[in-house]
């Protein structure tokens, strides 16, 4: 693991996307209220972030296939494997949740998460692992959905990015979100991490 990465999370803002946001050649505007998934229904296996997706989203696959490299889905429905931190990621995350059924997200998660509930979560990276390397498994090697498509990649290559991604970048990415929400801002070169304890 590189220890002296810095994941860029940004910090929460109020309005999340006003004029900034170009979808087929439209500028979309959105405000936080838009987006009316609540924390009571959050799917857990939502990576702690900005942003989840509810035990309501609809299985459209809709958001997923805009943004795959944050997205993902299993037999129930749609959650984020990687959050989104830079800017661009920000806004590709924001048109995806839009394309599918805004009211099963939400955008407040920064308000919600804890140090506690940020190790709890991480404590349960298992049954993730579990899923994803069992879907792997179960996945023909060429296979290829929209969900893969849109990065011109296979399935394949997408579960395995979200297995690299939890077996080698989220401890330090937890720790710089953890970071986030004890200091209101997000970790620069040269501060000490906490640990995820829990």
């Amino acid at each position: 693991m590189n220890h002296g990465k810095r994941w860029a999370i940004l910090p929460p803002k109020k309005t999340f996307c006003e004029g900034v946001l170009g979808f087929k050649g439209i500028t979309i505007a959105l405000d936080r209220d838009d987006f009316s998934g609540t924390w009571d229904e959050r799917y857990w296996k939502n990576v702690p972030g900005p942003f989840y997706s509810t035990i309501f989203n609809t299985m459209s696959l809709m958001a997923s296939s805009h943004a795959p490299g944050h997205l993902i889905h299993d037999d129930k429905c749609e959650f984020f494997w990687k959050p989104p931190c830079t800017e661009e990621e920000y806004a590709d995350c924001i048109v995806a949740m839009w394309c599918d059924d805004i009211d099963s997200y939400g955008v407040d998660g920064n308000e919600h998460w804890s140090p506690q509930l940020v190790a709890e979560w991480w404590n349960r990276r298992g049954e993730l692992l579990d899923w994803a390397n069992e879907r792997y498994r179960c996945t023909s090697e060429d296979a290829r959905t929209f969900w893969s498509q849109s990065e011109g990649m296979t399935d394949r290559q997408l579960l395995a990015q979200h297995i690299d991604f939890i077996e080698n970048e989220a401890e330090e990415y937890l720790r710089s979100y953890i970071f986030l929400l004890l200091e209101g801002r997000a970790a620069q070169s040269g501060d000490s991490l906490p640990m995820i304890e829990g």
